[in-house]
């Protein structure tokens, strides 16, 4: 296991080791940075790019599990992203659960309906998680996340979203349905919240 001082000496090998062509090793090396540091997203995505350009796509898909849109109530409505978004699931669509995260836009039905039609019509079980009104225990919740195969995360207000996750810990349970391979997808504030940062008007005080 690597030493969690080592993490950046470590990921710097795997980039040489893939810029000389040894596919193998450097994605043991990366693999071996992700079992030290599970949250390295920057190993994920280049451990996803290195077998995806050396032809591996299963492998490339086990490592990059997400598809992103830039609206979430127009992107996830198109049949060929919902599509794509269930054979990354890798079961048939009967067999596939979906979690839809509403806590961006409030948890409102309209939302909801647009973002999931798609996969309902597709015959996959969705079920919606509620946290704005309401918090459930952390059985629940944890039960909840840990069932779903695939998990849609509405557009909206970023930071109140992130805020009331980490604040009943929902956070955490969406990093572990992450790394047990999940499928993450999402639109506008449901894609952003997948990552470290990025562009938001969630702090305007008129939609807070």
């Amino acid at each position: 296991e690597i030493d969690a001082k080592h993490v950046e000496a470590n990921f710097n090998l795997a980039n040489l080791l893939a810029a000389q062509g040894r596919v193998a090793e450097a994605a043991a090396q990366f693999n071996a940075i992700l079992k030290s540091d599970p949250e390295n997203g920057e190993a994920y995505y280049s451990l996803g790019l290195l077998v995806a350009e050396a032809g591996r796509m299963p492998d490339a898909a086990a490592a990059l599990k997400g598809l992103f849109v830039g609206s979430g109530s127009d992107g996830l409505n198109e049949a060929q992203v919902s599509s794509a978004i269930i054979a990354l699931a890798n079961k048939p669509a009967p067999s596939v659960n979906v979690l839809y995260v509403g806590t961006a836009t409030y948890d409102l039905p309209g939302p909801r309906q647009r973002q999931t039609a798609r996969f309902e019509e597709a015959g996959c079980a969705v079920r919606a998680l509620e946290l704005v009104d309401v918090a459930p225990d952390r059985a629940q919740l944890a039960s909840s996340v840990a069932a779903a195969d695939v998990i849609i995360v509405s557009g909206g207000n970023t930071l109140f979203a992130v805020d009331r996750w980490v604040r009943l810990g929902v956070d955490a349970l969406l990093r572990e349905a992450m790394q047990r391979g999940a499928v993450l997808t999402g639109g506008s504030a449901g894609a952003i919240c997948w990552f470290d940062g990025g562009h938001s008007d969630s702090m305007d005080p008129d939609s807070y």
